[in-house]
């Protein structure tokens, strides 16, 4: 529960840092037209690193130090959960 709490304070203190108008675009959720985008495989989301769920505190580090450039991942397929990677 901690590590929860911890993300979504890292998550506040990354949406600080954007203009109130950008944070809020950012926020929102896709319409119908953009998720075809990334069925039709012209979107892609941007990923800058992937760690296991074991090293949450490396991630949020990376994403504290304001470097990473895309998305953090947090992996559970060590822990046998590996589904979504299969699809």
């Amino acid at each position: 529960m901690a590590a929860l709490l911890q993300l979504a304070q890292a998550s506040q203190r990354h949406w600080s840092n954007y203009p109130d108008g950008q944070a809020q675009i950012c926020k929102q959720p896709l319409d119908s037209s953009q998720l075809a985008l990334f069925d039709d495989g012209r979107l892609h989301p941007v990923v800058d690193s992937v760690y296991a769920l074991e090293d949450t505190e490396a991630a949020h580090r990376r994403l504290e130090s304001g470097q990473a450039v895309g998305k953090i991942i947090l992996s559970t397929a060590a822990l046998g959960n590996d589904r979504l990677a299969q699809e």
